[in-house]
């Protein structure tokens, strides 16, 4: 592979100011630095061992002071390097979820001023003289970009159309059968649970953070939302997420999904007011009526498009069995599987607290 202006072994036969000048030179060609540029990032690591030693121990401190005295994290060894970014502040590194942390604890950014990596580097860096990685301004009337800290999982082309399938009323013993197929399909999908349900299937919630997947509150018992005051519709929300919480050891969740879909002004008040956003559909498989795998594949097939939200039923086995069809059909089709925080992001920046998501 290619690496541009011949920067290596530099050190070898040139000083040190020739060297740290040749290396912004190398730098200063990138008119934005960007994880798909990391050419760049491992071409200054080769250079520099000790930096790179210092920054995988400034890593490694600041995910165990994440992690804090949990089990959420792991040891850090220097694959970061392919999560690196050199921008006008420091090192930064976004690290996607679940590597060297819990799925649960989600996608995370971390920056390392130069100043804190100086000592070990060779090169000297001038904020001056060094390329910002901000975006470049926006013309007028087209929104900014999300800041990346806020993307959910980097590994998500947004070029590309995506769907969110979503799960009601489980979970149940057909749960695990689903979050296989979607593990074998390399997706991931929201699970809208039931409080009342949780403890007796706690392995599961558990494991579908771990995989990736998203958890919603469905409220604890079923109850219809827009027949309930706003502080009673709030209980129904908050202690689900509770729970989850506690099971998970610290998942957040982020989503409703009122029973029968049923929102109105209350109901998003008190979503509002617990921080959560509210998810109803735009594709309904009426899973729960027919009960018939082929009823619900082909009800997938026939309205699939890109950023529709997908509701079906993890209580039934019949479900399940028509996943082993939907599931593939959609990868094959060239949609990503994400979750509904994963499509809100993406195709709307990111889900607000009270207002109501039918579709990406």
């Amino acid at each position: 592979r290619s690496k541009g202006p011949a920067v290596h072994s530099l050190r070898a036969q040139a000083d040190k100011a020739e060297y740290s000048r040749s290396m912004r030179k190398v730098l200063e060609n990138q008119e934005h630095l960007t994880i798909k540029q990391a050419e760049v990032c491992e071409l200054l690591w080769e250079e520099e061992p000790d930096g790179k030693k210092r920054v995988t121990g400034l890593l490694k401190n600041a995910v165990s002071e994440l992690a804090g005295d949990s089990e959420a994290s792991c040891d850090v060894d220097e694959s970061w390097l392919k999560y690196s970014v050199l921008t006008d502040k420091g090192v930064e590194i976004i690290l996607p979820r679940g590597e060297f942390l819990a799925a649960f604890m989600g996608t995370h950014v971390f920056c390392f001023p130069y100043e804190k990596v100086q000592s070990a580097l060779s090169i000297v860096f001038d904020k001056k003289q060094y390329p910002s990685a901000q975006p470049s301004p926006q013309p007028a009337g087209e929104p900014e970009e999300p800041d990346a800290k806020d993307a959910p999982d980097v590994s998500i082309d947004p070029s590309r159309p995506m769907v969110a399938l979503t799960f009601d009323d489980g979970p149940s013993e057909t749960t695990p059968h689903i979050l296989d197929i979607l593990k074998q399909a390399g997706g991931r999908a929201t699970f809208c649970v039931l409080g009342s349900r949780i403890n007796s299937y706690s392995d599961t919630v558990r494991r579908t953070v771990d995989e990736g997947s998203e958890i919603a509150t469905h409220t604890w018992d079923h109850k219809k939302l827009s027949t309930l005051s706003e502080q009673d519709a709030a209980s129904q929300m908050s202690s689900v997420c509770d729970a989850v919480k506690s099971i998970t050891g610290g998942y957040e969740v982020k989503f409703v999904r009122p029973p029968y879909g049923s929102v109105n002004d209350t109901v998003k008040a008190a979503a509002a007011s617990e921080g959560l956003s509210v998810a109803n559909w735009s594709v309904d498989t009426l899973d729960w009526k027919t009960k018939d795998p082929q009823s619900t594949f082909e009800a997938v097939k026939k309205d699939l498009k890109d950023g529709c939200i997908i509701l079906c039923h993890d209580l039934y086995g019949q479900t399940g069995e028509a996943m082993e069809q939907v599931i593939p059909y959609i990868v094959s089709q060239g949609y990503q599987l994400v979750t509904l925080s994963e499509l809100i992001y993406y195709k709307q920046g990111g889900a607000q607290p009270g207002e109501l998501y039918r579709h990406g």
